[in-house]
């Protein structure tokens, strides 16, 4: 199976395009960007009735997944801003997501990969962000956050309390949802983002994670991991990797 000409081409234009306008704001301002993105993530007032945020099913207590032990155990959809709708997916993890590419066909191996779901939902080749693609449904989505269109949730955002510090990360007029809704909904998505690949929700604290930096800082030839250990000492057993593969929680 070829992958489509036309994929190939809409995914590179674009792609390319999104990288030339944003990445060097995310580059200059990507700590402050973190922090605007966890205002925004937290803000339960971008919903429809001022009830849900993207916290509400992204919990840091619980890994930023849904929080609710008995909702995860048995119909795992969480109820949106509005209590009588649900929504079509069990809320996957925030933490770690990042790291994922656009969505790509391997020709080597004739699969596609990449992207935030299986579906083919939000695969970065709008913004060349898969990430921010992501960020962008929950608010608009009727069953989640439940706002009637982006011009909306820009307009929130231009009358909360942290109005002033976007315009100090973005620029000066970056939240012109006037004149520039899509660019102003964008940066928004893209702040969310920048906060979801923070070490705040991607700690790496697992145990593997331990080993592997012990390992390195010991001079340690990781490239040589068996399941008994590392020639050399630093096995595996016992404390060194108990639970979880690298990048869990």
């Amino acid at each position: 199976m070829k992958k489509p000409l036309f994929i190939t081409t809409f995914a590179l234009v674009f792609g390319m395009l999104s990288l030339v306008s944003w990445t060097p704001a995310l580059a200059e301002n990507s700590a402050d960007m973190a922090a605007l993105g966890k205002l925004i993530f937290f803000d339960s007032n971008l919903s429809v009735n001022g009830q849900q945020s993207c916290a509400s099913c992204h919990a840091p207590e619980t890994g930023f997944t849904g929080p609710d032990s008995f909702v995860n155990a048995g119909p795992a959809v969480y109820a949106g801003a509005i209590s009588t709708r649900f929504g079509n997916r069990k809320p996957p993890t925030s933490a770690y997501a990042g790291d994922s590419p656009g969505l790509q066909y391997d020709e080597a191996n004739g699969e596609w990969f990449g992207g935030m779901f299986f579906d083919g939902r939000a695969a970065g080749w709008q913004l060349g962000d898969p990430l921010a693609e992501q960020a962008m449904g929950p608010f608009l989505n009727p069953l989640e956050q439940g706002m009637a269109g982006a011009r909306q949730v820009c307009i929130k955002v231009a009358h909360s309390s942290y109005a002033a510090f976007f315009e100090a990360v973005w620029g000066p007029g970056s939240l012109d949802h006037v004149k520039d809704v899509a660019g102003t909904y964008e940066r928004i998505a893209r702040s969310v983002a920048a906060y979801e690949r923070s070490a705040e929700v991607n700690p790496f604290t697992s145990k593997f994670d331990l080993f592997w930096e012990n390992a390195l800082a010991a001079g340690k030839d990781v490239t040589r991991i068996t399941a008994a250990g590392i020639p050399g000492g630093m096995g595996m057993g016992g404390g060194g990797m108990g639970g979880g593969g690298r990048g869990g929680g």
